[in-house]
């Protein structure tokens, strides 16, 4: 329960109320061991993983870290800011899986990037001091440069209690770096070139403008398997390693570096091993490793390329090409990698040392012991000391003897005293600067944030997902906000999102709102960003049903058209009830237009419900107020016989009916034989239809009327009436002057057609035929008003460019126009 609480403390403190604050507890993050099993020189740590992520979203750019371990006894307080990374979103991860041979190209996998945050600074009260930290995940890595010179290092261990990662601090030990020696001496040209090459007369001072080193690193299986295989930690491992080289040489040199290009070699049975025969014998890899990157990496941009390997049974900690920077056939640097994963012994300093020492000697920086200076910068080893050294410039009498100044990373004496300072000194530093780095390196590129998506100009579903993108260049962490008022305030999204991640998962507002502008910004530097080119509007998705509404009484096998509007929504789902809402039952999924053609089925209810909802999201719905659904009746009621209606007076045709929507009505001058249409679909529910007797005088007449839905239902007068008298009619068949059709336009499945009408017309319907007779598509309206009118017809798709016929009915008359259709 007490680790509970303590977790608690630190989500709160480091999540909240700790962003307005300077300083800090290193015990949010970072607890020592309850038992510690190491000598005085080594410390074990807890590392909270949350915690420590947690730091890393903090908006400050520099602040103080209390109760931090300075070495295994003692804890102080350290001072940090924020400092680039050495990789970023532009980072190219590879896993190998086989090598080039015989004509087949290497086997490369893409791999996952890594999040790195590094953090540059100093011991609080120690003017001489240095220290970086790397953070990556939940793990971290540091090295402490204490004021008297002493390194020490801070790395995980591999070991894991829940979500705490331990890590071991400890000091380099002398032992550890006894052996080690370089052998640049063994690469052509060296001797040449040191007989030759001369230190400038007058040290350069630091150049003012920042360049930029492009490291292509490779690591060899051997590492990999030292690793246990794990490539995620392994890939942290590198990127801390180069965040600490590159402090060492931006402070000293003013050059910063990047790794654009990382491969890490699987071993079996993940894959085949690295291509080189010698990775354990550094001194023989190197002349392997120019060969290999010549042949098949020559599109791989890069300034140079170091090689890390583990070493085997070798005194050779690394080996590289003098003075080849940007030189990409020979620009080459192998060093042997001890890791972290000998427990309990560190040699995350010794890596360190070994990387800064032979990338050194890639930008031009001999042995301090060697001749090229005058005199040696130091006498830590000679030509016939234990061990002889090839290149030493002296020897007896002179004997080996430590650095009065602590020596330096350029040097060899680690040999000869228990530690060596990590820095370069500055003659070394001058050199380094201005042997090739000064004409052939670039200065980086400006970090860049440039927002992908949304641009603007769109309109958004409130309530939805909204996936943000973006592209950066150095840059680590990224801020999201967004603006609803002309961009005078902003805000929050999200905070401390990886830049690498490039992209973000943003509901959107649940709310109509006209106009929204959206920015990414860098955590660090907020002048580094992008915002949308122009607004984007949120709106609600809306659905609104148009038939039924409710109060419908609908019968058995009758087809309804379901009709819809609506806003923002791609497809719709439509739903019916026949209990008030209870149990539903789906009709149709995905309909995207905004109509479905129902068969109201044989179920008797007075509860029927019609729901529509968006597919994508059923919160989006509209629903019917309950209608009735019946057996049809349909009565005739006037005329049913024996009437006397004059020609060109008007009567009243009745009828009952129940759960019928609509009729069609004839009549029939011979007593049924045959019969022609007064109107051809008509409200049932109107129960009666006013007709103007034609001139058709007959002692047969009959009235008919049919079901719409089911045309076997039909009744009809029980006896013959009469119409009689003389009338001059009221319509015209053929073309009048009444009605003209003026215009047509097709639009897909649509017919429009323009009319110009010259007194207003009721019960009106109008058919498109072939020139056959043939019906193509027909629809009714109750009222057409004088003047011009446009009509949309439905028509087949893919109707056929020609002639047609346009038949329009109306009580007035009936008019057959003509129609030309031209694609």
């Amino acid at each position: 329960m007490a680790r509970l609480a303590w977790y608690a403390v630190v989500v709160a403190v480091v999540g909240g109320s700790a962003v307005a604050q300077e300083s800090l507890s290193a015990r949010l993050f970072l607890q020592p061991a309850a038992t510690v099993l190491a000598p005085q020189t080594a410390g074990f740590y807890w590392v909270r993983e949350s915690a420590l992520q947690g730091l890393t979203r903090l908006p400050l750019g520099e602040f103080e870290l209390r109760d931090f371990p300075l070495s295994a006894t003692e804890v102080g307080s350290i001072r940090v800011r924020r400092a680039r990374s050495v990789v970023d979103g532009q980072t190219q991860w590879w896993r190998g899986l086989r090598p080039a041979r015989q004509g087949e190209p290497e086997l490369l996998q893409a791999a996952p990037g890594i999040v790195q945050m590094v953090f540059d600074g100093e011991v609080v009260g120690e003017p001489a001091s240095r220290v970086v930290l790397s953070i990556v995940g939940g793990e971290l890595y540091g090295v402490l440069r204490r004021g008297d010179g002493r390194a020490v290092g801070l790395v995980p261990t591999g070991q894991r209690w829940g979500e705490s990662v331990e890590h071991i601090l400890s000091t380099a030990a002398a032992a550890e770096l006894t052996h080690w020696i370089c052998a640049v001496e063994q690469t052509p040209d060296y001797w040449e070139w040191l007989r030759t090459a001369k230190e400038p007369p007058v040290p350069q001072p630091q150049a003012i403008t920042l360049r930029q080193a492009r490291v292509a690193v490779e690591v060899l299986s051997s590492l990999y398997l030292r690793f246990n295989r794990d490539y995620d930690r392994l890939a942290a491992y590198v990127a801390s390693l180069f965040a600490m080289v590159s402090r060492i040489y931006e402070d000293e040199v003013n050059v910063t570096f990047t790794l654009p290009w990382v491969l890490i070699w699987m071993a079996p049975p993940e894959g085949e091993e690295d291509p080189y025969q010698n990775d354990s014998d550094i001194g023989a890899l190197l002349s392997e490793v120019s060969t290999y990157w010549n042949q098949n990496r020559r599109n791989v941009s890069r300034d140079l390329v170091h090689v890390m390997t583990a070493p085997g049974a070798t005194e050779v900690g690394g080996i590289a090409r003098l003075n080849t920077l940007c030189q990409t056939n020979s620009a080459y640097s192998v060093s042997g990698i001890r890791g972290t994963y000998q427990y309990p012994t560190l040699s995350y300093t010794w890596d360190v040392h070994v990387v800064a020492h032979e990338i050194g000697h890639v930008f031009g920086a001999p042995h301090t012991h060697a001749c090229y200076w005058s005199p040696p910068l130091d006498t830590c080893v000679t030509r016939d000391g234990n061990p002889p050294i090839g290149d030493a410039c002296y020897a007896s009498p002179i004997r080996p003897r430590p650095s009065w100044d602590g020596g330096s990373i350029m040097s060899y004496c680690h040999l000869v005293q228990p530690s060596v300072a990590l820095t370069f000194r500055p003659r070394v530093a001058a050199v380094i600067r201005s042997s090739r780095a000064e004409t052939c390196l670039q200065p980086p590129p400006a970090p860049m944030l440039l927002l992908q998506y949304p641009v603007g100009n769109q309109q958004l579903r409130g309530g939805e997902p909204l996936e943000i993108r973006w592209t950066s260049w150095q840059v680590q962490l990224v801020s999201l906000e967004y603006s609803t008022d002309t961009m005078r305030s902003w805000i929050p999204i999200a905070t401390g999102v990886p830049a690498i991640q490039r992209s973000y998962s943003w509901t959107l507002p649940r709310e109509s709102i006209p106009r929204v502008w959206l920015r990414v910004v860098d955590v660090t530097d907020p002048t580094v960003g992008d915002t949308t080119m122009a607004s984007f509007a949120i709106a609600i998705p809306s659905l609104t049903l148009g038939t039924p509404r409710g109060g419908e009484r609908y019968g058995y096998g009758e087809q309804v058209s379901i009709e819809w509007s609506k806003s923002l929504v791609e497809a719709v789902t439509v739903l019916f009830s026949a209990d008030g809402g209870s149990h539903w039952d789906t009709l149709a999924r995905g309909v995207t237009g905004v109509s479905y053609a129902w068969r109201v089925p044989q179920l008797a209810t007075t509860q029927a419900v019609i729901r529509i909802e968006d597919t994508q999201d059923p919160t989006v719905a509209d629903q019917s107020e309950p209608f009735a659904i019946g057996a049809p009746v349909l009565q005739l009621l006037v005329p049913n016989g024996g009437e006397r209606w004059t020609v060109g007076s008007r009567q009243q045709i009745r009828w009952y009916s129940d759960f019928v929507s609509r009729i069609r009505i004839d009549y029939s001058t011979d007593g049924g034989q045959s019969w022609r249409t007064i109107r051809l679909s008509y409200d049932a529910t109107a129960q009666s239809y006013e007709w103007e007797v034609p001139d058709t005088p007959t002692e047969q007449a009959l009235i008919r009327l049919q079901n719409r839905a089911n045309p076997e239902q039909q009744v009809q007068s029980a006896a013959p009436f009469v119409i009689e008298g003389q009338a001059s009619g009221a319509g015209t068949v053929g073309h009048s002057p009444a009605v003209q059709l003026y215009g047509a336009e097709l639009e897909g499945k649509t017919l429009r057609l323009r009319l110009r009408l010259g007194e207003p017309l009721h019960g009106v319907h109008v058919r498109l035929l072939t020139v056959l007779g043939q019906t193509l598509a027909e629809r009714s309206w109750d009222v057409l008003p004088e003047g011009e009118q446009s009509l949309w017809l439905p028509v087949p798709e893919g109707l056929a460019q020609g002639m047609y016929l346009v038949q329009l009915d109306a009580p007035q008359g009936r008019w057959i126009l003509p129609l030309g259709l031209v694609r």
